[in-house]
């Protein structure tokens, strides 16, 4: 009826339209009764003639207008009639009787009523999937046309299931994952409130996050960085190894680590995303992970036996597993470990749970002491990118700053992401140009957007330009150096750029740019030195790749990162639950992908493999764990050979 009614209203417009046109063409066409019965002179006669042709031309005009009018009904009764403009036509409307909520049904209607109610529900989450979801694989995986198909196909068949509201989670839970993406997902309303508790330690309380083989669908993990080739066992290998090893077509079947949590007990002991649960205890039923779930039942220190992948090289740029090492671990719980950080007399300590940072400097006689300030390097570690990331950041470096240091190690392993507005937040501040690109996004509407730093420098909470010799304010003199008529009496009035726009006109309009990595460093910036790993993920993956792409770091120390380049929206539901999709992409500032995509194998450009993640420059594995003592750890030695090599530093240690 909607759609009828918007068809009717168009349609009188466009006549309204029409008829003044046409009263306008009959009204200043000439008279040939007039002209018939008064004497013709010969002046008269060549303004007859001028006024016939004049005519002639309106007549066409009019048949044209006519014309026109019928094409626009015929195209407009096909479109109102056809199946594709029926499946846009606002699907998210709940059709629910009339004065009744979705729960009062459930609970006292009739069963014909609560069939309609959940009926009614789904076909809301098949609306929002069809205007919403966001394929990566550009059409190939997902058509709206498709999907609705599937669903009255599923409906016809399945319909009294709906009767019951079990029925209904059961319905939307497999309409979701007829998506084939492990980010999607429906949330009932206690799901939703379990993931608000402020108390959440993952399982067994270790700090890590571990998904049954079911929900983690090999095929997408590492963010669809297509999951390790599973080769078998060579027979020399189990012959000469001293301890019994597992093969990886049977390991594959066991529950898989998918994150861990920064300065949790499982990243002391050395867990890592892709090692896999062989058993809790001697219990080896692992098929449901509930009852692992809740940290308040654990505190102590549980035995758990892991099964760490043994690598045999590369092929087609993806790592090839032959078998698994079982470990047994004895592993405290994060109620049990001491996670407190404090400054303490020998050495500067500080922070919170989101950001903390370290004062660090090498010498011979005490690797880590903080006696000659000329040389002083800043230790930040972000856990993750809250919404008190950036203000953690500021605060770490302008303590930071004040003690001396001269350069920086920026921590993001196990950095499962966050807001990711907040990543690019923090990211502006390190960039001195405010047409830098910090990524590009593609959504599910066609739209292309790319964000550079002009659109953070205007914000309220932008910090200004960090880690330089330079004023903060240098990047806001740019912009209003640019773009004076930004700023009047009433504040910034800025604009963002078109996420229709071609990179051609993006450049022309606003200058922006994507990234090559040429950027050269200066001696005004300080040197900065990412650390990454197999938990980088999604926000922090766009921090690193914007520091990275732009020239901003002097190196990328670790190992490939998790591959998620995947934005999520939840959508509220009529039921209270909430309906988890993906709705948009980002792209690197060097327009590369972070999630592998499709069928897309290799870059034309470079010929090499497209796979999901960020390389490291240098690398450096962190399955032997991250201690929390950072004079312990290796891939912070390798970070600061880094920087005393950036600083042109010979010495040798």
């Amino acid at each position: 009826m909607k759609r009828l009614m918007l068809v009717i209203l168009f349609l009188l417009g466009h006549f309204s339209v029409t008829s003044f046109h046409l009263l306008s063409l009959s009204r200043k066409a000439p008279s040939k009764f007039s002209s018939s019965i008064q004497p013709q002179s010969k002046k008269a006669d060549e303004q007859d003639a001028c006024d016939n042709s004049k005519y002639s031309k309106r007549s066409t005009q009019l048949q044209k207008t006519l014309r026109n009018c019928l094409l626009t009904f015929g195209l407009v009764a096909a479109l109102s009639f056809s199946p594709e403009f029926a499946l846009a036509d606002d699907q998210p409307q709940s059709r629910l009787p009339a004065g009744k909520q979705y729960w009062s049904i459930i609970q006292d209607g009739l069963p014909e009523e609560r069939i309609a109610a959940n009926t009614a529900l789904m076909d809301y989450a098949v609306g929002t999937i069809n205007n919403m979801y966001y394929d990566l694989s550009g059409g190939a995986y997902f058509q709206p046309r498709d999907f609705y198909i599937v669903w009255k196909d599923w409906l016809s068949r399945d319909k009294q299931m709906l009767e019951t509201r079990d029925g209904a989670v059961e319905g939307l839970q497999w309409l979701v994952k007829q998506l084939n993406d492990p980010f999607s997902s429906y949330l009932t309303l206690e799901q939703l409130r379990a993931e608000l508790k402020p108390s959440n330690n993952g399982f067994l309380g270790l700090g890590v996050v571990v998904k049954s083989p079911n929900d983690s669908q090999d095929s997408f993990f590492f963010g669809a960085n297509r999951a390790p080739v599973m080769a078998s066992l060579p027979p020399e290998l189990a012959k000469h190894s001293h301890q019994k090893l597992l093969d990886a077509a049977k390991v594959a079947k066991l529950p898989v680590v998918t994150a861990v949590i920064p300065d949790s007990p499982a990243e002391r002991a050395g867990l890592v995303v892709g090692d896999r649960i062989i058993a809790v205890g001697e219990d080896r039923n692992l098929q449901s992970l509930e009852k692992f779930s809740s940290a308040e039942n654990y505190f102590g220190y549980p035995d758990l036996t892991v099964a760490k992948p043994v690598y045999a090289g590369i092929e087609d740029g993806r790592e090839v597993v032959v078998a698994y090492r079982p470990i047994r671990l004895q592993i405290p719980t994060l109620l049990t470990a001491d996670t407190i950080f404090s400054p303490t007399e020998e050495r500067l300590i500080g922070g919170n749970a989101v950001v903390h940072y370290e004062l660090l400097h090498r010498t011979i006689f005490d690797p880590f002491s903080i006696t000659d300030q000329d040389n002083a390097v800043g230790y930040i570690r972000l856990t993750r990118f809250s919404k008190a990331a950036t203000a953690g950041f500021v605060e770490a470096v302008e303590i930071l700053e004040k003690e001396g240091a001269s350069s920086y190690i920026i921590d993001l392993r196990n950095n499962y992401g966050g807001v990711i507005q907040e990543a690019m937040l923090t990211a502006s501040s390190l960039l001195k140009d405010s047409h830098a690109v910090l990524c590009f996004t593609l959504n599910s509407r066609g739209g292309f957007t790319p964000h550079d730093v002009e659109e953070y420098v205007v914000d309220k909470r932008y910090p200004g330009y960090l880690l330089s010799s330079e004023p903060r304010s240098t990047t806001l003199d740019q912009v209003r150096r640019e773009s004076p008529d930004m700023f009047d009496e009433n504040g910034i009035n800025w604009s963002p750029p078109s996420a229709y726009a071609s990179l051609r006109e993006q450049r022309l309009k606003r200058g922006i740019l994507p990234a090559s990595r040429t950027a050269i460093f200066t001696k005004k910036s300080k040197p900065i030195v990412l650390l990454i790993n197999e938990g980088t993920a999604s926000s922090a993956e766009v921090f690193a790749s914007a520091l990275r792409d732009n020239g901003r770091t002097v190196a990328t120390i670790g190992t490939r990162t998790f591959g998620k380049g995947l934005i999520q929206h939840t959508f509220p539901m009529p039921d209270g639950g909430g309906l988890r999709l993906t709705v948009a992409e980002y792209l690197t500032p060097a327009l590369k992908h972070v999630t592998f995509v499709g069928a897309a194998r290799y870059d034309k450009s470079s010929g090499e493999f497209v796979s999901g993640g960020i390389r490291p420059d240098i690398y450096c594995g962190s399955r032997s764990g991250i201690p929390r003592n950072i004079g312990a750890d290796f891939c912070v030695s390798e970070a600061l050979d880094a920087l005393d090599e950036a600083n042109g530093s010979t010495t040798s240690y």
